[in-house]
């Protein structure tokens, strides 16, 4: 299909502005964006992405910021485009380093300070977060801001248009194209068709479902297929959602009103995310509705709805807790139903299914979305990909948001809509992406990739903190002491492990070993005057021996103790 694209004859400013994601472009979630001149510096969003399978005890997984913190003398504001935590939660760890205001939709800057709060109360004392007006204009030095509500699966979500020395440059955020949505404002055909009269020099839009073809369905569909559950259902309902799912806590409470039931929300985050929602006025759950889950449990089953947390298996959260029999309040039992509402994402695959096969050990009746319609998308499919482009009409394309084949099959999309093929540029986290007066060309890279986050500690994805997590994971660990005395081992060393062998196997193991190890070290002990040789000559020798008789490599603590004189006797 053949679209005329804006006109590329404008003159545009002398100052280039740089495109650079550091979070989002090649996996799903974590997103971040950094739209910069010379002088000035823009963040949009901050979030986090789901720790996988393979990196325990991992709580969180924020992008490299350290681009940022070289620039942050440049810094002019934080734009965030809606209140997920992939798109916010990131920010305690960027307002650590940067001293600039951040600016979000209203529920979205609710969310923003509550994060702030439980991440360092005092410390974020300071920082200044405001709720954006649509109707209002920004202006970030060389930058002009606008916010557009878009249709997403959380209210107050928006698309960010820049008015940029390189001309108009649209950040769809997430977005679908529902005239009807259960919460929240429908997607603003208007405003997005002024700015495509106005000209988009770049697009920059959500890739999540550009594999997928037709339309997002309406929330309704959702709300109509969770009526239907719960009516049928002749015990209690229990129903998992993320925690931000605020229209899904409108269908439930809607729903159970209607039905006769009542609804008990639990989980910490469920419970704050619907109070900030009634708070700014976007979740209205009439009087009477919700009750504790101790009333819950003290009232007949069929008149029970229970709402929580965990639809993504995570381990600690309410569906998983109960799946595993070991929740405090709920117990289930055979006449439950129990509804998944929300899709798995990408990752959490290995969790999600463990959590079903435990519900399935306990006999509870299952709805997922692949058997029902009890969740929609919030983001746009391929034909609202196209509606996006035929309303803007854009002279360039990078497509954000998305694993590498999401955005593959974006940028399909917009050569098939019109855009040229030297104009559709596929990019990843770190790149650069330089406008100018002559076209979009990607021109460096800056430091980008996964910052593993666990309490108070950061680490990159491979730093020896992983590698040993992994190693003890995997093949457990062995522990070496050995005593000095003027240079003379004494005695032999001691060796203990922790989930390397068998308690059956270890003594013998372990007496073998510390055998081996003094025939190697004894002849060369006296000249090892180093401590780092004598580590390194205990592991490899060890690592050896354990690999030989185990076909496994345990992780290897070495401490050595040096003996006063006199204290051998």
């Amino acid at each position: 299909m053949e679209l005329r694209m804006n006109d590329d004859s404008l003159e545009y400013g002398e100052s280039a502005v740089r495109i650079i994601p550091l979070g989002g472009l090649g996996e799903v979630g974590m997103n971040m964006m950094v739209v910069e001149t010379d002088d000035d510096l823009l963040v949009i969003d901050c979030g986090v992405q789901f720790p996988e399978y393979n990196t325990p005890g991992i709580e969180r997984v924020i992008p490299n910021m350290e681009y940022v913190r070289q620039n942050r003398d440049r810094v002019r504001a934080v734009l965030i485009t809606h209140g997920h935590l992939d798109h916010i939660g990131g920010l305690p760890h960027l307002m650590r380093i940067i001293d600039a205001p951040i600016y979000a939709p209203r529920l979205a800057a609710e969310m923003i300070r509550r994060e702030l709060k439980k991440s360092g109360g005092r410390q974020f004392s300071g920082v200044q977060v405001n709720s954006v007006r649509l109707e209002r204009d920004y202006r970030f030095g060389d930058f002009g801001v606008q916010w557009i509500s878009v249709c997403h699966s959380i209210p107050d979500s928006c698309s960010i248009y820049l008015d940029t020395p390189q001309g108009g440059i649209l950040h769809t955020g997430d977005f679908k194209f529902d005239n009807e949505p259960m919460l929240g404002l429908p997607t603003d055909y208007q405003a997005l068709s002024e700015i495509g009269q106005r000209g988009v020099r770049l697009l920059l839009s959500d890739s999540t479902n550009a594999e997928d073809d037709g339309s997002a369905r309406s929330d309704r569909i959702a709300a109509e297929a969770i009526y239907r559950a719960i009516a049928e259902s002749k015990g209690r309902v229990i129903i998992a959602s993320f925690s931000t799912q605020i229209a899904r806590v409108q269908m439930v409470v809607d729903a159970a009103q209607e039905i006769g039931r009542r609804v008990a929300i639990i989980g910490r985050s469920m419970i704050e995310n619907t109070r900030l929602a009634e708070e700014v006025g976007h979740l209205h759950i009439p009087p009477g509705i919700r009750i504790n889950i101790n009333e819950a449990n003290s009232l007949p089953d069929d008149e029970v709805v229970i709402m929580t947390t965990g639809s993504q298996g995570e381990f600690e959260a309410g569906i998983s807790r109960m799946a595993r029999g070991d929740h405090r309040e709920v117990k289930l039992v055979d006449d439950d139903t129990l509804i998944l509402s929300a899709r798995t994402i990408p990752g959490n695959e290995i969790a999600v299914n463990e959590v079903m096969n435990n519900l399935a050990r306990r006999n509870v009746r299952v709805i997922t979305a692949s058997s029902r319609q009890v969740h929609v998308s919030g983001h746009a499919k391929r034909d609202e990909l196209k509606t996006m482009f035929s309303i803007l009409r854009p002279e360039h394309f990078t497509p954000i948001h998305g694993e590498y084949r999401m955005l593959k099959a974006h940028t399909e999309i917009a050569v098939d809509m019109g855009v040229p093929e030297d104009n559709v540029k596929l990019i990843g986290d770190g790149d650069v992406l330089e406008l100018d007066e002559r076209g979009a060309s990607v021109i460096d890279r800056v430091p980008s990739g996964y910052v593993l986050v666990q309490g108070q500690g950061e680490w990159d994805i491979d730093s020896s903190v992983m590698e040993e997590r992994k190693s003890l994971a995997s093949d457990g660990i062995v522990f070496v002491t050995m005593a000095r005395d003027e240079g003379v081992l004494v005695g032999r060393p001691q060796l203990v492990t922790s989930g390397f062998v068998d308690a059956a196997d270890e003594p013998r193991l372990m007496k073998d070993a510390s055998e081996a190890l003094s025939q190697a070290i004894e002849p060369v002990v006296a000249d090892l005057v180093d401590w780092n040789e004598m580590d390194r000559l205990v592991r490899a020798c060890l690592g050896r021996f354990f690999y030989r008789r185990t076909k496994r490599r345990p992780l290897i603590v070495v401490t050595e103790i040096e003996l006063q004189p006199g204290r051998a006797e």
